[in-house]
């Protein structure tokens, strides 16, 4: 699943206390990236990268978009290779960051020809190769252009095939890891029926090499899950001048896609078993931890998907975007369970009572210490005045003891009707 068609409206992500000195600060190492010193650029295109990293800046990602994406334009275009690398990184932060589709289409169209100029320049270009594959992933308008990313990176994987040089097999593994990356965004009915003819057996060949063992699984993994196997196998020509042909490992014969699966089948499980990399635990992996949540990796896509977002962000930048990143968030299907802060829980008297106090003046018999004023029976003598007294506290309708009986009557039956209302509401939801 890929994020470019998840984009909505703008999530407002950032505390707005902590917003104003954020900004300040990428403010400040923007204008930074005009300095003519390079040592300058780079310093402030590496504080831009930690705070996106760090920490979710959507908002203002959103306000002061086309600034950050010409300035990281510039030093793409005219700097040194260190400067042309964080330039990169901060591309690929800005297309997981930016929600807008009309900008992140933009990012697109300004950002793929530079990062593609790179590749063809077959130079060391692992972050322009890993920048140019984020972006495609989330900024992509169909799924035209993540084939066309895929066929550029494809050429550059064949280029120089034949050398065993070390710094052609390391290139030539970010090469495949990257078009595994894309493959794994792509149904299997919308792949071109050409382009991709003999990758089965390019790869399959692949896995006799100790370092492009584990790369080569990848891709046969995801190719066999994707279910259309005819696009990937037969024989391909690629050049006018030399024909280099692939052979179907199923047969040499026309064998039908039932054949072909059962072959490919057979060949992972004989590879898995005695695997040279890490590549057998990392595809058992059905779960990965964020915070006390676990997010499900169903298909072998989406652990391609999580292995080289971890690659690109690191695992602490991972986990922050998983928590934040509802762009992210969409590609795995996870989602964040908020933690209610705990409910004071009201417990309803099981009997209440009223009491009232009547101080008597001075000099009052109700004064005298031993006689209980509310007792009938000892009170016969008492004086007119006092009995009046009792007669306004005790029994008068309007004694402050009556009213105290009637709202607690009242209350009661409020709570009582609730209860009531609150088992027919109940009744009727199970309906």
């Amino acid at each position: 699943m890929t994020a470019g068609k998840m984009r909505g409206e703008a999530d407002d992500g950032d505390s707005a206390a902590a917003l104003p000195s954020i900004s300040m600060r990428i403010d400040h190492y923007l204008d930074e990236l005009l300095k003519k010193k390079v040592s300058k650029r780079v310093d402030a295109l590496t504080s831009i990268i930690r705070i996106l990293s760090s920490r979710m800046q959507t908002e203002f990602v959103e306000k002061n978009f086309a600034t950050l994406l010409y300035r990281f334009l510039i030093s793409l275009k005219k700097g040194p290779a260190r400067e042309r690398d964080l330039a990169s990184n901060a591309l690929g932060l800005l297309a997981m960051t930016i929600h807008c589709r009309d900008k992140a289409h933009e990012l697109y169209n300004e950002s793929t020809p530079l990062l593609s100029k790179a590749l063809n320049s077959n130079s060391n270009t692992s972050k322009e190769l890993d920048g140019l594959a984020i972006i495609t992933f989330f900024c992509n308008e169909n799924s035209m252009e993540v084939e066309n990313m895929m066929q550029i990176i494809w050429d550059n994987i064949h280029q120089g095939s034949d050398s065993t040089a070390t710094g052609n097999t390391d290139r030539k593994m970010c090469l495949i890891s990257a078009w595994s990356f894309l493959l794994s965004t792509l149904d299997g009915w919308r792949l071109s029926c050409r382009c991709w003819k003999g990758a089965i057996s390019y790869f399959s060949r692949l896995l006799e090499d100790e370092v492009l063992h584990g790369v080569a699984l990848e891709a046969l993994f995801l190719i066999y899950e994707n279910g259309s196997l005819h696009k990937f196998s037969g024989d391909l020509v690629r050049s006018k001048d030399e024909a280099v042909q692939y052979t179907n490992i199923a047969a040499e014969n026309n064998s039908s896609t039932m054949e072909l699966k059962e072959e490919i089948d057979k060949l992972l499980k004989n590879n898995i078993s005695d695997s040279k990399s890490d590549v057998s635990k990392y595809f058992q992996e059905k779960s990965q931890k964020i915070g006390k949540q676990e997010v499900v990796l169903s298909t072998y896509a989406q652990r391609v998907q999580l292995k080289f977002f971890k690659k690109f962000l690191g695992s602490e930048g991972f986990d922050l975007h998983m928590r934040e990143n509802e762009l992210v968030r969409d590609v795995f299907e996870f989602r964040m369970k908020v933690e209610s802060a705990p409910r004071c829980e009201l417990y309803e008297a099981e009997e209440e009572k009223i009491a009232k106090r009547y101080i008597p003046p001075a000099g009052s018999i109700a004064s005298i210490p031993g006689v209980d004023y509310e007792d009938d029976g000892m009170l016969v003598y008492i004086s007119r005045r006092d009995r009046g007294i009792r007669q306004r506290i005790y029994k008068s309708k309007n004694a402050p003891i009556s009213k105290a009986r009637t709202q607690l009557r009242n209350k009661k039956r409020t709570q009582a009707q609730e209860r009531h209302l609150g088992y027919f509401i109940s009744e009727e939801e199970e309906f």
